[in-house]
């Protein structure tokens, strides 16, 4: 079943490269699936952008205020955090304006975005820490091939997308075993920002910040941090892993760059997202062969 969610394909200059996304990764309305269809409906997301967001990127980010550093302090205590801020540099903890933060993802599931808000009411300093920070990691949902005597092989599926395999090959070499595999976990669950030439750029999160944004909040809390180029930041291509597309850097430093700005302030085309499984699949094998 398809999702309901908020698309800056009017960002696409290129029309084929539109209307293969809306063919690809959106599900058109009945009787509205010709070229001449979607066509109208790229022209009609470009109409929708408007004019550029008045010093998009250029974000002051401000300290949290003091009385919540015990929450940051025992953020910072848990496993599952300490292993993902080892893997960035010059982290820090700031609120940040949402708004005029760039983006480089071009859809967002709505439907994800009121999982995460329902029944939180007003976004106090407290509640945006819980949803941007939080910690206690996410639940992963998933469902795994049964593994029966003598298979060589499982296979995982959840509806999270961030799902990911980070690690694979040898973890530990001992004298009695060894442990070889994948390590499988979600790729930073937390609002994560990073500035590059002085622009700032929201990385993940951006369900959290969707929803903080339209329950009444100008800013969030976030992990971060100064990236030397936009190589270190995680842009380096217009289509990465999965097929999925990401705005390229040529765009993001442009006079007229997509924001957040773009899906708050009712400037984002609504589309009918298809739906997504994360799919893992690990198998291993073992032979005896004659040396000689």
């Amino acid at each position: 079943m398809p999702t309901p969610g908020l698309s800056l394909v009017g960002f696409l200059s290129d029309a084929e490269q539109a209307i293969g996304y809306l063919r690809r990764h959106c599900v058109p309305a009945p009787g509205h699936d010709s070229e001449v269809a979607l066509r109208q409906d790229w022209q009609d997301a470009r109409a929708k952008i408007g004019p550029p967001i008045p010093d998009a990127g250029i974000v002051d980010p401000q300290p949290i205020p003091d009385a919540f550093q015990p929450y940051l302090e025992e953020l910072v205590k848990q496993p599952w955090m300490a292993v993902c801020l080892s893997e960035l540099e010059g982290t820090s903890f700031r609120l940040i304006e949402i708004d005029r933060l760039l983006c480089h993802q071009i859809s967002i599931d709505t439907s994800w975005v009121g999982r995460i808000w329902e029944g939180l009411g007003n976004p106090t300093v407290s509640t945006l820490l819980d949803i941007c920070l939080p910690t206690a990691h996410p639940e992963i949902t998933y469902d795994a091939s049964p593994v029966p005597p003598y298979s060589t092989s499982v296979i995982i599926r959840s509806p999270r997308s961030d799902l990911r395999i980070s690690r694979f090959g040898m973890f530990v070499a001992k004298s009695d075993f060894m442990l070889l595999g994948a390590r499988v976990r979600l790729v930073n669950p937390f609002v994560h920002v990073a500035r590059v030439d002085g622009r700032c750029y929201l990385l993940n999160g951006y369900h959290r910040v969707l929803g903080a944004r339209q329950a009444g909040a100008t800013h969030v809390p976030c992990v971060f941090r100064d990236a030397p180029d936009h190589g270190a930041a995680g842009y380096t291509s217009a289509e990465l892993q999965d097929g999925q597309i990401r705005f390229p850097v040529s765009l993001l430093t442009s006079d007229n760059p997509p924001t957040m700005a773009h899906f708050t302030q009712g400037r984002a085309h609504e589309v009918a997202l298809r739906a997504k499984s994360r799919i893992i699949h690990v198998s291993w094998h073992q032979y005896l062969v004659y040396d000689e």
